[in-house]
């Protein structure tokens, strides 16, 4: 069996020491005398100093030397009584010991060995990094001539390619690093011009801007900006502000750069008029609720004790006497709480998750109180029976509602609070869903919930907080019964 073999090895350390011990002396030659064969499979290192996993070495049959075409053609002989196994590293070894050349690779095998039978293996190697003049192919059997199979020479032309093709993409690689680390360091010098000019190109905009408006013009475009704004928090979204923040920036900017030119007056009404928008935004932006506006929104909208006694609700409630609305023992408590949600104004569906400590029974009626506050404005809340109702959210239960109060009567300022009674069909124990639709609500809305009962003395739990609140806080009102 025979096999001919076209490789690019490396060479090792220890074999360019060689050979660079042997380039000054015109009369030594450096003798190969040895072939070894290995099963392991890598990247061969210039380190190496024997093959990973060899399996036998065997003296150089015949070998011949191109020094000015960089290659040498060897051959060896596998002896039958080796055993099987993959060729997937060889090694070319000096007369005392020494592995001048490596060959290996990680995935491709070279040839097989059977067992029982010899294989000569022919091996063409293009070394260029040493001077082949300097080596002497010690031959153990000159005679032998090599038996060409024409599958393996398709195969070592594709792994000579494959290492031809190596070499090229790591010189390629090299050198689009090489490139893109000058690139970049270009780059980085650039970075402070590009700087100054930016801020050169903003001042000269805004020069040119003054330049192209006269004084009167600039003022009025601000006070039209201060208008817009106005309008616009009265119904932007919390989501937005950054927006309305960037807007005043700008005619703050452009009020300093005619401050000098215009009335002082002038200038200090306007800059009243961006500090209260300001003022408007931060308490948009706070997440929680400001003690002083929800007292003062208290003191300048109703007396909301008179709501929470027991002559108001039986009073309200009277028209379904049939029933048994309230516990006495629940309206005799020293105080009662009162939740205040502020919800923002923006058309969207709220969701209050309430439920009971022992769930409803068949036909258990139901009735809630709110008050709606929308600092004085008078909008479009919404004056369907289904402000306030329970839902099917989850299909958990059907309903017969009754409406005790109309929406129409339940906003603005000094108005009654909205109470709402519900007939529940069928026992249930799930959280129940009140709804509140906001009918294009203004910027902020005030509704304060307090005290819901269940008919048949169950009280009514809210057990959690609302969707999407501006803020919430809790009040304590005391009854004189």
């Amino acid at each position: 069996m025979a096999e001919e073999i076209k490789l690019i090895p490396i060479t090792t350390t220890a074999g360019l020491q060689k050979f660079f011990q042997a380039s000054g002396l015109p009369e030594v030659k450096l003798k190969l005398t040895h072939i070894g064969f290995g099963d392991a499979g890598y990247t061969p290192d210039k380190d190496q100093t024997s093959l990973k996993n060899e399996i036998i070495r065997v003296p150089i049959s015949s070998g011949k030397v191109f020094p000015s075409d960089g290659y040498m053609d060897l051959s060896a002989l596998i002896p039958e009584d080796v055993p099987e196994f993959w060729i997937r590293e060889i090694g070319w070894y000096l007369e005392d010991g020494t592995l001048a050349f490596v060959w290996s690779h990680p995935e491709v095998p070279i040839a097989w060995k059977n067992k029982n039978l010899k294989l000569l293996a022919g091996i063409s190697i293009r070394v260029t990094d040493v001077p082949l003049d300097k080596v002497e192919v010690v031959e153990s059997n000159p005679d032998l001539k090599l038996l060409y199979t024409e599958e393996f020479m398709q195969i070592s032309q594709i792994l000579t390619n494959h290492e031809v093709a190596i070499v090229a993409v790591r010189d390629k690689a090299e050198q689009a690093m090489e490139t893109a680390n000058d690139t970049k360091e270009k780059l980085e010098a650039l970075l402070p011009y590009v700087s100054d000019i930016d801020k050169k190109t903003a001042d000269i905009e805004n020069n040119l801007l003054l330049e192209e408006l006269t004084d009167q013009t600039v003022l009025a475009r601000i006070g039209n900006a201060i208008t817009d704004i106005s309008e616009k928090l009265r119904v932007v979204n919390t989501s937005k502000l950054n927006e309305v923040e960037e807007e005043i920036d700008k005619i703050e900017k452009l009020l300093a750069q005619v401050k000098e030119k215009v009335d002082s007056d002038v200038v200090a009404g306007f800059q009243s008029e961006i500090d209260d928008i300001k003022t408007q935004i931060e308490n948009l932006k706070n997440s929680k609720a400001d003690k002083s506006y929800v007292d003062s929104t208290f003191a300048k909208t109703s007396d909301l004790d008179s709501y929470a006694t027991k002559n108001y609700l039986t009073t309200q409630l009277s028209s379904y006497a049939t029933r048994k609305y309230v516990d006495d023992n629940f309206l005799k408590k020293s105080e009662l709480d009162l939740k205040v949600y502020t919800f923002r104004g923006d058309s969207t569906t709220k969701w209050l998750k309430v439920a009971t400590l022992d769930g409803i029974d068949d036909n258990t009626g139901f009735s809630l109180q709110f008050k709606v506050i929308n600092n004085g404005d008078f909008g479009c809340i919404g004056r369907q029976t289904d402000f306030v109702h329970f839902t099917e959210r989850f299909g958990y239960f059907q309903l017969t509602d009754f409406v005790i109060s109309d929406i129409g009567d339940c906003y603005g300022a000094g108005a009654p609070p909205c109470e709402f009674g519900y007939v529940v069909t069928g026992d249930h124990t799930a959280d129940f869903y009140i709804k509140l639709n906001m009918y294009n609500m203004p910027v902020i809305t005030d509704i304060f919930i307090w005290n819901g009962t269940l008919l048949f003395d169950k009280p009514l739990v809210l057990t959690e907080e609302p969707e999407n609140i501006r803020y919430a806080t809790k009040k304590m009102l005391f009854n004189n019964q």
